[in-house]
């Protein structure tokens, strides 16, 4: 049966007890012993020292990063600032400069049949023209002949 056990027991009643379980034929109960935890081996030098290293290693890291991402971390909304101009219209010009040959995407050749002095042109370069548009004069002794030859011709 279960006995119920006083927080304080005198030593009489202790031993009448004992003396009870005893005559009943029951097992004698131990007497209560503390259980003590296996303590730990003493760290030796080189491990504390290893700890105190490790720890101090990892509070330098740590005050770095927390530097590095105090000031490349970007600005606060609070520190931002807002900057507003009047829209002003303009124009863009721009020089481009260079050097290097060019070749026209259509050539003709003239070929003239009298000789002579080039007196006046009147196309310009790059202008486009279509048949029958004038070019240039030409100032040629044999043309000169030829035409009076040919109005004395007619005349006569």
């Amino acid at each position: 049966m279960a006995e119920v056990k006083d927080p304080v027991e005198k030593e009489g009643e202790a031993a009448v007890r004992q003396e009870t379980v005893a005559a009943s034929g029951e097992a004698a109960p131990a007497p209560a012993q503390k259980v003590e935890k296996p303590k730990r081996p003493p760290m030796s030098r080189k491990k504390k020292k290893r700890i105190i290293r490790w720890s101090i290693a990892g509070v330098i890291v740590l005050a770095l990063a927390l530097a590095l991402v105090k000031f490349l971390g970007g600005k606060s909304g609070a520190e931002s600032t807002v900057v507003t101009d009047v829209v002003q219209y303009g124009s863009i010009t721009s020089t481009v400069q260079g050097s290097g040959l060019t070749k026209a995407k259509n050539t003709e050749t003239i070929a003239v049949s009298t000789a002579g002095n080039v007196q006046e042109v009147y196309v310009t370069e790059g202008q486009q023209v279509t048949a029958g548009t004038p070019l240039f004069v030409i100032d040629s002794e044999a043309a000169r002949t030829a035409v009076t030859n040919a109005q004395k011709d007619v005349e006569g």
